[in-house]
């Protein structure tokens, strides 16, 4: 489910957006011990979606590196307090984008790795689901 996001939104209310719902995701699969699933096939689309997500933040982390060097070409950052020199803001935002570097590789290993995950339910026959998990009374599925 898409949904038109307004130009105007902050990416990092987008982003505190997307991190609640993971939450609220994780939570959810907490309940019982159980992942709050009824099938193969949510979980096959759980980490389907799980994939896309990950597949999409090298991108957002390459993006959040240029922009953070095109602020400090453009001498739009100031130290945060009179102790940081000049040299320190330069070391501190080299830093910081040399880790938005090693989290875009990381997360282009966790999409590959979500992929390969996403391939091999791929494999898994229906009869793994809601008819092998009955309720306490023996009707109505549960989740797995």
């Amino acid at each position: 489910m898409i949904r038109p996001v307004p130009s105007h939104r902050p990416i990092g209310e987008l982003i505190s957006e997307a991190a609640e719902t993971i939450r609220s995701a994780n939570q959810i699969a907490q309940l019982h011990d159980r992942p709050g699933l009824l099938d193969a096939d949510q979980l096959t689309d759980t980490v389907g979606a799980l994939h896309a997500l990950a597949a999409d933040l090298p991108e957002l982390f390459d993006r959040l590196g240029t922009f953070l060097s095109s602020e400090q070409a453009a001498g739009r950052l100031t130290p945060a307090t009179p102790e940081v020199s000049d040299l320190d803001l330069v070391r501190t935002v080299r830093d910081a984008r040399e880790q938005l570097g090693e989290a875009s590789r990381i997360a282009a290993v966790l999409g590959e790795a979500l992929a390969l995950a996403g391939a091999s339910l791929a494999a898994v026959g229906k009869p793994w689901n809601t008819a092998a998990v009955r309720g306490p009374d023996g009707g109505g599925a549960q989740p797995l």
